[in-house]
């Protein structure tokens, strides 16, 4: 059975509509329905539709909670930091350990300078290729400092040359022999990351250090 909204839910929603985000207009109005296992949140939906009835018109006015803006915009949290820094934002909090609070007009400026910026210029990347990372410096093969030396760790670990050339003609002299059809489409998928001249994952060499138990000799050679 659904639960009613109280009168003091629907203060909170009244005047916490314009000042704080969905996630946390859900976690102080409460479960919708009155059974054991029952979601712990109202849905956007239910907020929505409770604030149309009351007049308010949407949540054109709200903020942005962090988690929101890396779900809807897709960049990831230290891309955003760093446009926060390099804006000169201030980002008000619910709390001392609270959620981010971003105005429309802030993720506005924000996915303006993140449109033109990028992480590393020469590749179009705005992050880190393996890690994720945007708040170090860019080094080699679209990876940062840290990862790029867990590349060459990883490399010589498993007996893959490591160079975007090297491995290239690996691949090349993979696609030519007699392998499973899923295989040839996994050599396939990868080739962009050659052609883009990129680094490849963990995942990707432990896979090639399978498929060529004769190659140790590459990386003591290389």
């Amino acid at each position: 059975m659904a639960r009613r909204w109280t009168k003091v839910e629907s203060k909170k929603l009244l005047f916490g509509a314009g000042a704080f985000g969905i996630s946390w207009l859900q976690r102080q109005t409460g479960p919708a329905y009155n059974w054991v296992n029952a979601p712990k949140h109202r849905s956007c939906f239910a907020l929505k539709a409770k604030m149309l009835r009351m007049g308010l018109g949407g949540f054109t006015r709200g903020t942005w909670s962090l988690e929101r803006a890396k779900r809807e915009t897709g960049f990831t949290q230290s891309q955003l930091f760093r446009a926060m820094k390099a804006l000169n934002q201030k980002w008000k909090r619910t709390g001392p350990r609270g959620d981010y609070l971003i105005t429309d007009d802030q993720m506005d400026d924000i996915l303006e300078w993140l449109k033109h910026d990028f992480w590393c210029k020469c590749k179009h990347l705005y992050c880190c290729v393996w890690c994720g990372e945007a708040r170090r410096r860019h080094f080699s093969l679209g990876l940062c400092d840290t990862c790029y030396k867990r590349y060459l760790r990883f490399c010589v670990l498993l007996y893959v040359p490591y160079g975007i050339q090297k491995q290239k003609v690996l691949v090349m002299q993979l696609r030519k022999t007699k392998l499973e059809v899923h295989e040839r489409k996994f050599l396939e998928r990868i080739t962009w990351r050659f052609n883009r001249k990129l680094a490849l994952e963990r995942g990707h060499l432990e896979w090639l250090s399978l498929l060529t138990p004769g190659v140790s000799y590459v990386a003591r050679n290389s």
